[in-house]
């Protein structure tokens, strides 16, 4: 056999063979770069998705409809100007109402019903059953035709 045509023939499989290794070379680095975009996109995702989780916990809870009232809005008014203790006299005495017992009940029983609801907070302290603001709980929507206080107010109310 003549050595010329072997060294020939070796000189072709190695040719074949780095080319096929630059070829695959290539496509390694076509995927390395692939890769590190996609591990980037999945760091911007966890951020988000850190940054959303943030957001959502801050987010306040969603009130619950208020019933078709008039002075449900008003009443949640009342809490967002308090100051201090409210008793359901009060409350009937700054929406405008006559200081007349049905008032008053009346008065007492829309407080309870926004207790019920989970608006309100009543809380029991010395045989004085008092409504306090619903840890700052966020009101939105509408009753009617007006638009209910932003937050309910930092009061309470004894019944």
């Amino acid at each position: 056999m003549n050595i010329q045509a072997l060294r020939d023939a070796l000189e072709l499989q190695e040719q074949a063979a780095r080319a096929l290794a630059d070829d695959l070379r290539e496509q390694i680095d076509g995927l390395q770069n692939r890769l590190r975009e996609a591990e980037t996109h999945l760091e911007h995702l966890a951020i988000t998705r850190t940054t959303v989780t943030g957001l959502a916990d801050r987010r306040p809870a969603a009130a619950p409809d208020l019933p078709e009232h008039p002075d449900h809005p008003r009443i949640l008014a009342v809490f967002n100007h308090a100051t201090g203790p409210r008793r359901a006299r009060d409350v009937c005495q700054a929406l405008g109402h006559e200081l007349l017992p049905k008032n008053v009940e009346g008065t007492r029983a829309r407080l309870k019903r926004l207790v019920k609801l989970g608006i309100l907070i009543e809380t029991a302290a010395v045989a004085v059953v008092a409504v306090r603001r619903c840890c700052a709980a966020v009101v939105s929507g509408s009753v009617g035709s007006s638009s209910l206080p932003a937050q309910l107010g930092a009061g309470r109310i004894e019944l």
